[in-house]
């Protein structure tokens, strides 16, 4: 079966490679074969084989580097769709901590950080909020409450 739905991956046709990463996500299988071939599909022409790849990394639950940065550029893509699984996908991957902080924060202009300053980040970041990137905005405020809880 993952052979398969690996080979469907790199199909002509858009809806297939679509459903491949749909099922990848579902399967659960977080090899490194999956992960290389999910990352390669959310660079896909067609934004619905994106969209479906970040939402099947999300599922997948693996936070390597490689995985965040892919997922941090996703919020850049053209496609709303793309940028709010790639936002959804951060959310369950991260805690409020590390380089995914920094990144957000880089994305959303603000450039410095301190550990000791993270329990007011929520309320500078709100009163800053007009003009920011709102998917990376979102995924930041989202890390930021789970962690509190």
């Amino acid at each position: 079966v993952l052979g398969a739905l690996l080979a469907a991956l790199r199909d002509e046709d858009a809806d297939m490679r679509r459903r491949a990463a749909g099922a990848l996500g579902e399967l659960g299988r977080d090899s490194d074969k999956v992960l290389g071939a999910l990352l390669a599909a959310l660079r896909d022409e067609d934004w619905w084989v994106r969209w479906m790849a970040a939402g099947a990394l999300g599922k997948l639950g693996r936070a390597s580097d490689g995985v965040v940065e892919a997922l941090l550029a996703a919020l850049r893509d053209e496609e709303w769709w793309v940028r709010q699984a790639a936002a959804e996908a951060l959310v369950k991957l991260g805690r409020p901590e590390g380089v995914l902080l920094h990144r957000l924060l880089s994305l959303l202009g603000y450039r410095w950080y301190l550990p000791w300053n993270l329990p007011y980040l929520p309320h500078m970041l709100q009163a800053r909020r007009r003009g920011y990137d709102q998917e990376a905005f979102t995924v930041l405020w989202r890390l930021l409450e789970k962690g509190a809880g």
